[in-house]
């Protein structure tokens, strides 16, 4: 290689990096404004909701009203704030939110936007969340199934009237309580936390780096347990440190962990 070509390759290197430096100091100095969006869908067939969003909290929360109210809030330069995209066709609800500004877009310190979806009070059929960085929050709802997802975050769900609850985060904790239903939890690193009243059901918990503790109000009565752990305690109901079966161990309760203690309490 010619030291002419040396030259002009550092020359483009350092030019580049300007260039990222003046656009990251131009997003961080940018002052954020408020942001309050809201939409209303009046469709009363709505029994499958969808949500996709890109960096914000969601909650997700039950309401007396019979409109279903979106709401997109918070602080955010005028850059980093999502398009928030809301649309009810037959009896799916679709809720988005995307940044058209896909390029250098440095506004990690600048945003802060919370979306709230505000259901009106009934029995749904599907309930599908997926996010890539931010938490998942649910309360006080009646939905037959029920798929969150978030890449960067936590999950908590409580008061849930289900058939069947999956849930998913590459890194969060999870936290279910009062959750109805078949229970599928898994979480790369985080602990998971499961309050009941009873488990007499099919539970799948699994974390790769976190303990797992469920408390029940009452001790089950048929179950299976299939627990392991590479490195931590294992505490079933104090009566048990390994798999265990109560009665005809016809539901199966599977709790795993490479790193961290298993505890099941009463």
């Amino acid at each position: 290689m010619t030291k002419v070509k040396k030259i002009s390759i550092i020359a483009s290197i350092l030019i580049l990096v300007g260039v990222v430096g003046c656009i990251l100091t131009f997003n961080l100095l940018e002052k954020p404004t408020a942001i309050a969006e809201e939409k209303i869908i009046d469709n009363h067939d709505i029994s499958t909701v969808d949500i996709h969003a890109n960096n914000e909290m969601v909650k997700i929360i039950p309401t007396k009203d019979s409109l279903v109210k979106v709401e997109l809030t918070g602080k955010a330069t005028k850059g980093s704030k999502d398009d928030l995209s809301v649309e009810a066709e037959g009896n799916r609800l679709s809720i988005k939110t995307n940044n058209q500004r896909k390029f250098f877009n440095f506004d990690f310190f600048t945003t802060s936007l919370t979306l709230t979806i505000h259901l009106p009070q009934k029995i749904y059929e599907s309930l599908q969340v997926d996010i890539d960085n931010g938490s998942v929050g649910a309360n006080g709802l009646a939905i037959n199934s029920v798929k969150a997802k978030t890449n960067n975050g936590q999950i908590e769900m409580s008061n849930m009237k289900s058939a069947a609850v999956e849930v998913e985060s590459d890194n969060g904790k999870l936290i279910l309580d009062n959750v109805d239903g078949r229970i599928t939890g898994e979480t790369n690193n985080g602990t998971i936390l499961l309050k009941t009243k009873d488990l007499d059901r099919n539970i799948e918990l699994e974390s790769d780096n976190g303990g797992i503790k469920v408390g029940s109000d009452k001790e089950p009565t048929n179950v299976t347990f299939r627990v392991d752990t590479d490195n931590g305690n294992i505490n079933i109901l104090d009566k048990y440190n390994d798999n265990a079966v109560i009665g005809k161990g016809d539901n199966l309760i599977k709790l795993s962990t490479d790193n961290g203690s298993i505890t099941v309490t009463r």
